[in-house]
């Protein structure tokens, strides 16, 4: 099934989860993501990490539309970019919050939080989930710029 087929089209309507996303992204797009032939719902610790606002070093009440934030596990040994699934409470894309993840997971000039991976701006990808069943939304979310407090979104939703 094509991306831009009718069939693939509607596949992408009918997601309401994060394993329902990895499987449309390898079956439908060619990701070659490392992962059994069905995910369940819950279980997605085979092809991502987990992060926690304290291993981000945000506190959570800078997060408190935050339901989860998993990194996907690299495609290959040296991957200059991150892609990120975020899950935030609402409707609405919590732009604030948005950018309190990415200054947190942006290269700094002068510091790094000592073990915590950093990635160029515009090598994150955040893929974000809002909303509940009908009114649930997908979020592509690409940057661009310089300073991750002035960013500027290139944002796809769906």
């Amino acid at each position: 099934m094509a991306a831009n087929s009718p069939a693939g089209a509607e596949a992408l309507r009918r997601i309401r989860t994060f394993a329902q996303l990895f499987q449309y992204l390898v079956e439908v797009l060619g990701w070659p993501l490392d992962a059994e032939s069905h995910l369940e719902d819950d279980d997605l610790t085979e092809i991502t990490y987990d992060w926690g606002t304290d291993e981000l070093g945000i506190p959570a009440d800078r997060l408190k539309d935050l339901q989860q934030v998993c990194q996907m596990r690299p495609l290959t040994a040296n991957q200059p970019w991150g892609v990120f699934f975020i899950e935030f409470a609402g409707s609405r894309l919590p732009i604030t919050q948005v950018r309190h993840l990415l200054r947190a997971l942006v290269i700094k000039k002068r510091s790094a939080t000592a073990g915590l991976r950093t990635w160029q701006l515009d090598d994150l990808l955040f893929i974000v989930i809002t909303g509940v069943d009908d009114s649930m939304q997908l979020h592509l979310l690409a940057f661009r710029g310089d300073d991750p407090r002035n960013a500027g979104f290139l944002p796809l939703a769906w």
